[in-house]
């Protein structure tokens, strides 16, 4: 199931969405033979089945992501002194494509079969915008901070290469 609020993929017995933290389940009281015993059923809460509202939930978080992705990389071109700026930019590129591998792994798995190509070339811009920042720049705050960034990536792209082949 997806979380309807952030579009991301959890559990089928989920009460709460691990990545917002709003709730997926809902107890209910029923009363039971017209006396006051009551007993706590759980109903699960508009869990998403199908393409078009799993895309109306989660593409939004996309959308999020790229706008985040562009404000940092402006604000590090208007300052291209500012390591600080840079980092900050790399890693709103790496948001970018988590998040945009989330929203591709939930709709492949409610759709299924389908054309992809659409997402596989905007994917494929991403990974590579990404990689271009960091290899044209390759400026990080701490040798710590470049590992954890070039591993994140690897991993990205290694996720990446596994979805494109289903």
């Amino acid at each position: 199931m997806f979380c309807r609020y952030c579009g991301k993929e959890l559990e089928d017995d989920s009460r709460f969405c691990s990545k917002c933290g709003k709730q997926l389940v809902e107890e209910i009281n029923v009363v039971t033979n017209n006396n006051s015993n009551s007993k706590k059923t759980e109903k699960t809460i508009d869990t998403v089945d199908t393409v078009e509202s799993y895309t109306e939930r989660a593409y939004p978080l996309v959308e999020d992501a790229i706008a985040r992705f562009n404000a940092s990389t402006a604000v590090f071109n208007m300052n291209l002194n500012d390591d600080t700026n840079l980092e900050i930019a790399n890693r709103a590129g790496l948001n970018l494509i988590e998040v945009y591998l989330d929203y591709y792994k939930g709709k492949v798995k409610i759709q299924r079969q389908g054309d992809y190509s659409e997402m596989n070339t905007f994917m494929e811009e991403v990974i590579a915008l990404v990689e271009r920042n960091y290899i044209a720049n390759n400026v990080f705050l701490s040798l710590r901070s470049q590992e954890q960034f070039e591993k994140k990536l690897s991993e990205l792209r290694s996720e990446w290469r596994k979805i494109r082949q289903l």
